[in-house]
């Protein structure tokens, strides 16, 4: 068995530069049972592309804590107060797809296994049928072609809808390298390391961690006033339970949509954001996102830069699935031969 350790990551100097490469501290103690390790198969609804899924991923500016290498997806996540390492690859191929999930961490359970299990299917939408997808957009050709370059994967989810409303916050008004920069310096301040067998996973902070950070730290790191507000907010929000994703995602999308921008620094934008990509609503588009109105602007000859407007008009022919044909279009503006760039995400909210 590997070695257990987590640490905290402390902060660096004002000034320097953010580079996670911090010392661990171990916190494995006498009477700690050493880590279970456990492998697992999940099946997956064919075809699925495993690898056009790791190539996206690694290329989307978000993929912070995950780390992707020889065809092999790692993250660390924690349930229940504890650190779990995941490591998931094929076993099988697009037409009769496989995957190979292993599991480290002390005080394994089968709860936690069915969790884990629960969130990679979801993650990396397994078991999700697109035929509807497919069906209604057949006679929209544009949108049908962009989907047909990537027909082996569906819309992606973000696993953690903390950390997704947290990358929402922080792309607001300012380009993606510098959210990623900004994530990255929040994850230094107040996430932690989880190491097992020699291996290092970063580990995205919850609320609670969050809350404890002193704001001072992030306005020394180019955090604005304004998302430090927001950050700060939503995570209160999330550990009084005035904010609960679980029932959120239970809600009417018109109610889900109510709820979140009742908070502030939750506006429209983001809200879309985080049901589409992190709570599995097919049917809503931050149609906002100046990314994604240039990719469609281009696609549909709108003059480079569709309007939001323009973008809701032509998604209502994708109703049912507007969140599912955003993702294919973010998705066609990073994997394209000629990719677009997405500098900013979305007008003043």
């Amino acid at each position: 068995m590997g070695e257990l350790k987590t640490a905290g990551l402390a902060p660096q100097e004002q000034g320097s530069k953010p580079s996670l490469k911090l010392p661990s501290r171990p916190a494995r103690t006498a009477g700690v049972p050493a880590p279970a390790r456990v492998r697992l198969a999940l099946e997956a609804i064919a075809p699925f592309d495993f690898e056009l899924a790791l190539s996206y991923l690694s290329t989307w500016p978000a993929t912070v804590v995950e780390q992707i290498e020889h065809g092999v997806w790692r993250r660390a996540i924690a349930i229940d107060g504890r650190d779990f390492a995941l490591a998931l690859r094929s076993i099988g191929g697009v037409r009769r797809p496989r995957l190979e999930l292993e599991v480290v961490g002390a005080g394994l359970t089968s709860e936690h296994l069915e969790r884990i299990r629960s969130l990679l299917g979801r993650a990396f939408a397994l078991q999700v049928d697109p035929r509807p997808f497919l069906q209604t957009i057949a006679h929209e050709p544009v949108l049908a072609g962009v989907v047909g370059r990537y027909r082996a994967l569906q819309p992606l989810q973000i696993i953690d809808p903390f950390e997704a409303l947290v990358w929402g916050i922080l792309c607001q008004q300012i380009n993606l390298a510098f959210a990623r920069r900004l994530k990255l310096t929040l994850i230094e301040l107040c996430g932690r390391r989880l190491e097992i067998d020699g291996r290092s996973y970063l580990i995205f902070p919850g609320p609670a961690a969050v809350l404890e950070l002193d704001p001072q730290l992030l306005r020394a790191r180019q955090y604005s006033r304004q998302k430090i507000l927001y950050i700060m907010g939503a995570a209160q929000a999330l550990v009084t339970g005035a904010l609960d994703f679980t029932a959120l995602a239970a809600l009417p999308l018109d109610q889900a949509l109510a709820g979140l921008t009742s908070f502030k620094g939750i506006g429209r934008w983001t809200a879309e954001y985080l049901l589409s990509r992190a709570l599995g609503f097919p049917d809503v588009i931050a149609a906002a996102d100046v990314g994604l109105r240039r990719v469609i602007g281009q696609a549909y000859g709108l003059g480079g830069l569709a309007s939001e407007a323009q973008v809701r008009d032509l998604a209502q022919h994708w109703e049912g699935w507007r969140g599912w044909a955003a993702f294919y279009w973010w998705l066609d503006a990073v994997m394209a031969p000629s990719p677009r760039r997405l500098t900013s995400t979305r007008p003043t909210q």
